[in-house]
Parts: structure tokens; sequence; C-alpha cells
């Protein structure tokens, strides 16, 4: 994406999540320590709870899953979903791995005047990223993109809490 059009969907993005309702960011896990590397097991059971909701809600989206040093572990483009939300799908993994916070989180600050976050190395202030966490270590982050932001997160969400489940 030409740097042109990734500021124009930031400043879009911004404007668009000022004037909408959007639920409380994840809290920051920037004090949590990085943990063993996201097995396949956990990374399938992650998947499996994302893929399924976007298509409970018809959502066409591309989910990643990366482990704790930044590296793709699954990826998954569901059908009909833009080709474009493979690189931004990676980008939300990828922050919040990379700097232990949602990537809703970076958006906020840039919605609330903090533009010096849009010049954090790789750090892509969209809300659909977030940490996977077990036993209070980090093992990796998910990323969604492709709905709105708030339909991302949720699938995100909704992926890295199933591997607390049996």
């Amino acid at each position: 994406m030409t740097n042109h059009r990734l500021a124009f969907a930031l400043l879009l993005a911004g404007a668009v999540s000022a004037h909408a309702q959007t639920p409380a960011p994840p809290a920051p896990v920037y004090g949590i320590d990085y943990g063993a590397p996201i097995t396949d097991a956990q990374a399938a059971k992650v998947m499996d709870a994302a893929t399924a909701l976007a298509r409970r809600n018809g959502w066409r989206v591309v989910i990643t899953v990366l482990d704790p040093a930044g590296h793709a572990k699954l990826v998954q483009r569901l059908d009909n979903a833009q080709f474009g939300s493979l690189e931004v799908s990676a980008g939300k993994a990828y922050t919040a791995v990379a700097y232990k916070r949602s990537s809703r989180w970076y958006a906020q600050q840039v919605a609330a005047g903090g533009m010096g976050y849009m010049r954090v190395p790789g750090a892509l202030p969209l809300a659909g990223g977030v940490a996977i966490i077990v036993d209070n270590k980090i093992i990796g982050s998910i990323g969604v993109s492709g709905a709105s932001s708030d339909q991302d997160e949720q699938v995100a969400l909704e992926g890295a809490n199933a591997v607390h489940t049996p």
C-alpha cells in the first residue's frame, strides 16, 4: 500500500472511530512477559473460534495468528474477503504482540490527537488486534481485518479467548 493511501485510510478510520460508539479497549498488557510460542493446537483453537464467529455473522475477514516473535503461525482468508486485509490483519496482530497493547489502544491514541503514535514502527492504529495470553504470558496475537473495526475486534477477542476453553 502506498504511503498516501495508508495515511488516508488511517485518517478516515480515526474520523469514523471518533464518531462511533466503541467498546473499551482491552487493557494494555505491557507489564506481561512473553511466554513459550503458541502451539499448533492452541493456534488452531484460536483460528477455529474466530472463523466460526465471523462466518456466523457473514463477515468476510482475514484472520492472522502470530507467535510471540511476530511471525505468522496461521492465516485464514474467508471466502470473498478483500485481499488487502491480508496485510492489515497481520499489521493489527503485529501491533498487539510487538507493543503489548491492542491495536484499538493505538487507534484511540491517534483519535485523541496523539498523531505521534502513527510514527511507531509497525504499529497499525486500527481496532482488531489483540494479544493471546495464557498463564499470564503472551504466547502470540490475533489480528482480524475486513469488517468494521468493532466487528474485527469482536472476532479477534473470540479467538484469543478460545485458547482457554477445554
